[in-house]
């Protein structure tokens, strides 16, 4: 079997006397997929943000594609996209187009286009007003 693509030993992290993440020890190979579930509060995000190296963890380490998230952070990053839930930039923009957006923002080379689902609907009515 090849190394894991992701390699999550031992994360944890603490904020004074509360513990948010304790001790995620997690390995996943190339085509897995894998869901943090759990109700709001219950460390999701902080364990998603230490993962990708947006947050120190108190214990523990993270490597993406064998690259430690924090020593090698610029090659671990190159290997990862992330989109939060929280983001809101504009309400027509889909996924796809704030990822080509973000791209073109930090330089990178133009890639193939990304063309839109033939029956995708943006958030928005014509007026620009919530779809509902």
């Amino acid at each position: 079997m090849s190394a894991p693509l992701l390699e999550v030993t031992g994360l944890t992290r603490r904020f004074g006397g509360l513990v948010a993440v304790d001790s995620i020890s997690l390995s996943l190979q190339a085509g897995e997929i894998m869901g943090l579930l759990g109700p709001n509060g219950s460390g999701k995000s902080t364990a998603i943000r230490m993962m990708l190296g947006f947050m120190r963890p108190t214990a523990g380490h993270v490597r993406i594609g064998g690259f430690d998230c924090w020593s090698d952070s610029v090659e671990a990053r190159k290997r990862v996209a992330y989109l939060p839930g929280e983001l809101r930039l504009y309400d027509t923009m889909t996924g796809r187009r704030l990822i080509k957006f973000l791209s073109e923002l930090r330089g990178d080379e133009p890639g193939a286009e990304v063309e839109e689902p033939e029956d995708h609907k943006p958030d928005t009515d014509e007026a620009g007003g919530p779809r509902g």
